[in-house]
């Protein structure tokens, strides 16, 4: 069932959760696309279409979490939405973020260009600026502490007590398009976001304050209060290349129980990489590659997860809705006092749990009253419905399904991940040519228009002429121009810089030493392989090497 579909049954379009992957220099192509939402949600504003959809909710990665940002800021503050062209397109380029460091270098690029750059897109809106969200947004950014926040699990065993130490961590704002602009609060976006965006080894780690009560509840243990309250984070996509299970707890904490069914719109670049091309030679993997894969595979691994978890959850869920019909029917049967002195039991086995019971047993009584009870309990008595309710919440909330709802997926990709001008050179292709940025920002408003063609009667897609595209294909240094090869020269530059700058001392010797060990490797191979053939020749086994 489309959207359109679900907005003619429910009077409204749907709420949406935007969840923005990883990308590194692919970055415009997932600004592209979030870019044409906006354009959609203005269009709409300025014709009184019905909206194709009401984003409440961004999370993001890495890149992900800089198009979140720019794109929430634009929603609720009236920015242009031109705002996501112009940081993708002209201001992520390595001559941007390619700046003079002060004393050591500690990263290749310059994570203060990156964080004037952030600064630039999240300020102050121009006068007169009207806001285009219609009522507040979430926004949460992921990312890597490197610090690492220490928890304490109760077991059942001996010891009672194990502590652990968690490196996912996040940064949420609730940001209203009512209130005036904040600039204190948008600079701890800035700073939240720029700190998901280090990628390791480009950009040095970003110090990110936290309060008890932002770190409480991040995993089921007790927080181990250290006083503690700055981290260094780097790239969230470390850990989390796709956020959605962050997602999907993010909209079970901001509905509150509400059981209408909820859309998620994943934006990611794919993987222009061949992953069925199987062993990349005849003799298998080599070292270099192994090392390739291994830099992928959590990544990958950690999307699949979230995936198999998300149709897990719709298919319990989907069950749930038949045997709640059953319970109900049960429960209807009761004589009324016995219904009410049960409720009275399980409400005080709920509160233990949750000190919150009643209000959310009133929030879901409204959501009934609004759309409808089970046919058993149509015409029953308060107490019934409170039993029931009751069941519902503590038998939800044991399995670990309080607060969430059968859930739809709308993955906006590339059909073909090859397409991406950027996509060479690790993803960081697109940071050394305009051309490329403009290019994958275009493929991505072409995914964006097409998808809101097909899920909404009421949107106008721009001109033939705003979604162009000419095939692009780079594949390394012969495709750049000469402004490109000098900033990819000046890359390189900073990277001998940053080891020139980071090895002194003892790591000289380290170095050294190592040069010699090479050396010697090198001038002894023929003799070594000479022998090794003629122990072969007398049927000698090889070594085993340890």
């Amino acid at each position: 069932m489309g959207v359109t579909n679900r907005r003619a049954t429910s009077g409204k379009p749907p709420k949406v959760a935007f969840v923005i992957s990883g990308a590194a220099a692919l970055g415009p192509f997932e600004g592209g696309a979030v870019y044409e939402f906006l354009y959609a949600t203005r269009q709409s504003k300025a014709t009184g279409a019905v909206l194709p959809v009401i984003p409440d909710l961004f999370v993001g990665t890495s890149a992900g979490a800089l198009t979140s940002a720019i794109a929430v800021h634009s929603l609720v503050t009236g920015s242009p939405i031109d705002d996501l062209h112009d940081a993708w397109v002209k201001s992520a380029s390595a001559g941007r973020l390619t700046g003079s460091v002060p004393g050591r270098r500690r990263s290749v690029l310059s994570g203060a260009a990156m964080g004037d750059l952030v600064g630039e897109w999240l300020g102050p809106p121009p006068r007169g600026a009207v806001p285009l969200a219609q009522g507040p947004i979430r926004l949460v950014a992921t990312l890597t502490s490197l610090d690492g926040i220490r928890f304490r699990f109760d077991t059942s065993g001996d010891p009672p007590a194990v502590d652990t130490v968690t490196h996912e961590d996040l940064k949420a704002f609730d940001l209203d398009p009512t209130a005036p602009y904040d600039p204190g609060l948008w600079s701890s976006v800035a700073r939240a976001v720029a700190a998901s965006g280090a990628f390791p080894v480009a950009f040095e780690p970003v110090p990110v304050e936290h309060t008890p009560e932002e770190l409480e509840g991040r995993v089921p243990g007790r927080l181990i209060d250290d006083g503690r309250r700055r981290f260094w984070c780097s790239d969230g996509g470390v850990l989390e290349g796709m956020p959605l299970g962050r997602a999907i707890d993010a909209v079970a904490d901001l509905d509150g129980g509400d059981p209408t069914p909820r859309e998620f719109v994943v934006v990611e670049p794919g993987d222009p990489g061949d992953q069925a091309s199987g062993p990349p030679g005849a003799d298998g993997y080599s070292p270099a590659a192994v090392l390739a894969r291994l830099a992928t595979i959590p990544i990958n691994e950690q999307v699949s997860r979230d995936l198999i978890q998300f149709e897990k959850t719709n298919t319990r869920l989907a069950g749930l809705e038949e045997a709640w019909d059953d319970w109900a029917r049960v429960v209807a049967g009761l004589d009324p006092a016995a219904a009410e002195a049960v409720a009275l039991d399980v409400a005080a086995g709920c509160r233990r749990h949750w000190p919150d019971c009643d209000d959310r047993v009133a929030r879901m009584a409204a959501f009934h009253d609004a759309g409808g009870w089970p046919p058993a309990l149509a015409a029953a008595t308060p107490a019934h419905r409170r039993l029931f309710l009751l069941l519902r919440l503590r038998f939800e909330g044991v399995s670990g399904l309080a607060g969430k709802r059968r859930y739809r997926l709308h993955h906006l990709a590339p059909s073909d991940p090859g397409d991406l001008a950027g996509a060479f050179w690790g993803h960081f292709g697109g940071l050394f040519e305009e051309k490329f940025r403009e290019h994958d920002f275009r493929v991505g408003r072409r995914v964006a228009r097409d998808w809101l063609v097909r899920n909404s009667s009421e949107y106008t897609p721009a001109s033939e002429a705003d979604y162009a595209v000419a095939e692009l294909r780079p594949r390394g240094w012969r495709d750049l121009s000469l402004a490109g090869r000098w900033q990819a020269l000046k890359v390189v530059g900073n990277t001998v810089d940053l080891v020139l700058d980071q090895v002194g001392g003892a790591g000289w010797a380290a170095v050294m030493g190592a040069s010699a060990v090479a050396a010697y490797r090198g001038l002894t191979y023929p003799v070594r392989r000479a022998g090794a053939r003629a122990l072969k020749a007398m049927g000698c086994p090889p070594k085993h090497r340890q």
